[in-house]
């Protein structure tokens, strides 16, 4: 998914404005709140869903009722809605897991532990029980550097 991003300089960001047209200001906060509004409503409803599925994560293991009430929509409404877009709440927290697992595996100064519970799981076990089934490895496999005879073969 390609994303526009803006980046500012810090030392632009604490330069004084030299004028101030509030007509101008008015246009453009109009503009941006209209672009705003049209970007969120042209979101997917899966999208959102993994968007606060990623947020989730870093309190615990996100749960349809939590993640159905920050989305101000019933549990049914959503489950039916995810089903319409051909997911599921487990298939998108398993994907959204998945994705950071490996993420998190390329940090050098996280282990395995840590992981787990970055990603909601209960134990150690959970965490590797499902990587294997992602990737048909383990996490310290995955992460580990190819050795010579695997760069022969």
């Amino acid at each position: 998914m390609r994303r526009a991003r803006l980046v500012f300089h810090e030392v632009d960001l604490r330069a004084p404005f030299s004028s101030y047209n509030s007509e101008l200001l008015a246009m453009l906060d109009a503009a941006l709140d209209a672009d705003l509004s049209k970007a969120e409503n042209n979101t997917s409803l899966t999208d959102q869903v993994r968007w606060h599925l990623r947020r989730a994560l870093t309190a615990g293991r996100p749960e349809l009722r939590s993640i159905a009430r920050a989305m101000a929509i019933s549990e049914r409404s959503l489950q039916r809605h995810l089903k319409d877009e051909g997911h599921s709440f487990k298939s998108l927290l398993s994907e959204i897991r998945h994705q950071l697992a490996c993420q998190y595996l390329r940090e050098p100064n996280l282990d395995i532990s840590e992981i787990a519970y970055l990603l909601g799981y209960e134990g150690q076990g959970s965490f590797y029980r499902a990587f294997q089934k992602w990737e048909n490895r383990t996490p310290a496999e995955w992460h580990a550097p190819p050795t010579l005879n695997s760069k022969m073969s």
